[in-house]
């Protein structure tokens, strides 16, 4: 397992931290040899793959070994006709994409990250994206894993088949896991077909407020749409928009059928110009890439559906200088600014708690607040942290309580 080649050690910092050595197994048995020795050695380890979302989360209580999978990049089985694909986790989720593309099928997964998102970080990180409404958080379509723990044994969860359901969901418990439970090797998903037409609809608005309710009637009233999704004009900006503030509504599946439901979307907001469809997908692409923690404060909040237009008033008023995105089907609410005061973060984080939601600081650092916040099933998560990484060795004290 040699160090990747010129490449220092500062190129796998993770907030402000630096590793000793480096370490790229090309095999499954080579990445349990290396958790294994630095587990006995007492060594601290961060999983990493694109890195596209290291700057997310507390900083490193120690980092000793960066274990950098994308050595581990191949599919290993494609069943089209079964709609199923296991990868191996240093795969590149755009690679993948491209690869079930040309079989006419997809993931309908929208991480952020661009080209550099490997298949194990969106598993880590356990997001859906911008059409979790349409189809659900990475959860939904992980069907099996295996992962590799601390002390270098290799767990196997779920299946290659959809029908698989014996035995412990242990996928679903890496999904969100931030990299604290085992090092994800290799994974299963089910898939569904393109969509013969995937349109997007663009609704200018006045400001953020007025694209925002306009998104609200649509959301409500018109649950086929794959996203429903405001922006500011800064926002827009970023994304490489010109229309400024604005609404975008997406819509896959049978052309007649997409027809219909952007006409009924147009209808639904008479007093709002909308344009013409748009074929091209990629404004997806760039809108989710924007959700990617940069420079600046990012903050993602999550809550109902119902509450993103109050808690984006909210936020308008105690961080007036953030550019803001929202998602009005899926209940994400995204905050950029260059800076932002603990009290401001803390009186939102509390807004946001009111409403059943949940506030995270995806990058940037805010004086003396938590990162994660509250997390009501933090024991839980605590006993099975001591199950499955007892020496502590993976990402320490990252991910919420310390974990």
């Amino acid at each position: 397992m040699p160090e990747p080649a010129a490449v220092a050690t500062g190129s796998y910092h993770v907030r402000g931290r630096e590793p000793g050595r480096i370490v790229r197994p090309g095999s499954v048995a080579e990445v349990q040899d290396a958790l294994r020795a630095a587990s006995a050695a007492g060594e601290a380890v961060i999983v990493q793959g694109g890195r596209s979302a290291v700057a997310t989360g507390r900083p490193p209580e120690r980092y000793d070994v960066a274990l950098d999978t994308t050595a581990l990049d191949a599919v290993l089985a494609h069943e089209p006709q079964d709609f199923t694909a296991t990868v191996q986790a240093g795969m590149r989720f755009a690679a993948l994409q491209a690869a079930l593309a040309g079989h006419g099928q997809t993931l309908p997964l929208d991480p952020p990250g661009g080209a550099d998102t490997t298949v194990g970080g969106v598993i880590a990180r356990g997001r859906g994206g911008l059409r979790r409404a349409a189809f659900g958080e990475v959860r939904d379509w992980l069907i099996g894993c295996t992962a590799v723990l601390s002390d270098g044994r290799a767990v196997h969860g779920g299946g290659r088949v959809v029908k698989n359901v014996s035995g412990y969901d242990l996928p679903k418990l890496f999904a969100g896991s931030w990299g604290t439970l085992g090092c994800i090797v290799e994974a299963s998903f089910k898939l569904r077909p393109l969509p013969t037409r995937d349109a997007t609809l663009r609704i200018a608005a006045d400001d953020f407020a007025a694209a925002i309710s306009a998104g609200r009637e649509l959301a409500q009233r018109l649950p086929g749409l794959h996203a429903v999704t405001a922006v500011d004009a800064a926002w827009a900006a970023a994304a490489g928009l010109e229309s400024g503030a604005c609404l975008l509504v997406r819509a896959g599946g049978i052309p007649a059928m997409v027809e219909e439901l952007l006409a009924m979307a147009r209808g639904a907001v008479p007093d709002i110009a909308a344009g013409a469809a748009d074929a091209d997908t990629g404004v997806w692409q760039r809108l989710t890439d924007t959700t990617a923690p940069a420079d600046g404060v990012l903050l993602r909040i999550g809550c109902p559906p119902p509450e993103v237009e109050a808690l984006a008033a909210i936020a308008r008023d105690g961080l007036p200088g953030a550019a803001r995105l929202a998602s009005l089907d899926g209940g994400l609410l995204w905050l950029r600014a260059p800076e932002a005061s603990a009290e401001a973060v803390t009186a939102l984080r509390a807004a946001v708690e009111a409403r059943g939601g949940a506030l995270t600081i995806e990058s940037g650092d805010v004086a003396g607040v938590d990162p994660w916040g509250a997390a009501p099933g933090l024991p839980i998560m605590r006993r099975i942290k001591a199950e499955l990484d007892p020496t502590r060795t993976l990402s320490p004290g990252r991910f919420v309580g310390d974990l």
